[in-house]
């Protein structure tokens, strides 16, 4: 018979290795992602107008009931966008909203809105073209007739020119010096 400390530590390698065992045979519960591409269409006005740019999300599947409307987001549902706009890579954390945002609406199990909205300066965001001030995903998703993936329309917003800066400011020096003038008369 063994000593009582030695049975203890007997008892607890016995115990250890059934749950060693118990953990290396259970099979571990995977998430059930579901990804989509879509295609943004600039709409608008200026140079980046009927332009378009690839993009893609993707979320966990088993968040989703499938009935009604429900909304996902990095929160819930483990919602991840990634997006190329003029050779530069962005993703969830680049959303100026990040935390709560980007979110994808479903209705009936079925994506059917992406709001995503990217401004320069915010969370990293840098387009390296410089008359870009901000770019808006956000919209209805339309599905692709006889091709997967989604289309959407967005927007570029262009930074104003510095000429119309130097504009106003001309013509409020040019009113500042004629009343002025009119003063010292």
């Amino acid at each position: 018979m063994l000593n009582p400390p030695m049975q203890h530590c007997r008892n607890f390698l016995a115990t250890a290795l059934a749950w060693a065992s118990l953990c290396l045979l259970t099979p571990v519960a995977a998430l059930a992602t579901t990804s989509h591409a879509f295609t943004m269409t600039a709409m608008g006005d200026g140079p980046y107008t009927g332009r378009s740019y690839l993009g893609s999300f993707s979320y966990d599947d088993t968040s989703v009931v499938g009935s009604g409307e429900e909304i996902l987001s990095l929160n819930f549902g483990a919602l991840q966008v990634s997006f190329d706009f003029e050779g530069q890579a962005f993703d969830a954390a680049h959303d100026v909203n990040f935390d709560s945002y980007p979110q994808l609406t479903l209705v009936d199990g079925s994506p059917v809105f992406l709001d995503y909205l990217l401004v320069r300066g915010v969370n990293g965001v840098s387009f390296g073209v410089p008359d870009v001030m901000q770019v808006s995903v956000q919209g209805p998703l339309v599905a692709l007739a006889g091709a997967p993936g989604f289309s959407i329309q967005g927007s570029v917003a262009l930074v104003p020119e510095p000429a119309t800066t130097v504009l106003l400011a001309l013509g409020l020096l040019t009113l500042s010096w004629r009343r002025l003038g009119k003063a010292g008369r």
